[in-house]
């Protein structure tokens, strides 16, 4: 790989930094971003080996970190056992609570072996009130992200409401009755 980042790589950082940096890179969350910004966050990356079916996160505990997902798969689980999401490499795992301060708003379960880079919310908060262009470039990735994920879950919304509609359908059909009419008489 040629221009600045090729002169980076062979004159101030070893050949695992900037690895380190080509992978960071590739993180929806930090696309964008200059080598500078991706410079000043490796510090803040720690490693983490995930184990299949270990709980990464649980629904209603405090988002204090999030996790860069370089390998494996995760999934977001609801109800102890509804997978409603994978999530594959490339990705940033509890960001939205991370960003807003909510509650984890679903479990977040590894579903084969993973690894990844746990980001604590105090240190990166710290880096990005410093560094405005970064803060900047990275809350612009978070609303990318986050629409992304709204537009998903509205097709699942619709997808949901024509089943129960078709459901409703089919109950006519066989019963004479819709659901409206089988609460009115307490069925």
């Amino acid at each position: 790989m040629g221009g600045q980042w090729g002169l980076f790589r062979f004159s101030r950082v070893n050949e695992t930094q900037y690895q380190l940096l080509r992978v960071i890179r590739k993180i929806r969350l930090f696309q964008g971003l200059g080598r500078q910004h991706i410079q000043a966050l490796l510090p803040l990356c720690k490693l983490v080996s995930l184990e299949p079916l270990q709980n990464l996160y649980n629904q209603g505990d405090p988002s204090r970190e999030m996790l860069l997902l370089l390998t494996g798969k995760l999934w977001v689980v609801r109800g102890g056992d509804e997978v409603l999401a994978e999530i594959g490499p490339g990705s940033s795992v509890g960001e939205m609570g991370f960003f807003t301060g909510e509650a984890r708003s679903a479990d977040i379960v590894v579903a084969e072996q993973s690894t990844g880079f746990r980001v604590d919310k105090k240190e990166l908060i710290k880096l990005l009130d410093s560094n405005p262009a970064m803060k900047a470039g990275i809350l612009g990735n978070v609303v990318a992200v986050l629409s992304e994920r709204l537009v998903e879950a509205n097709q699942l919304v619709l997808a949901y409401t024509n089943t129960i509609a078709k459901m409703e359908d089919q109950l006519v059909r066989h019963i004479g009755m819709n659901s409206v009419e089988l609460d009115e008489r307490g069925l």
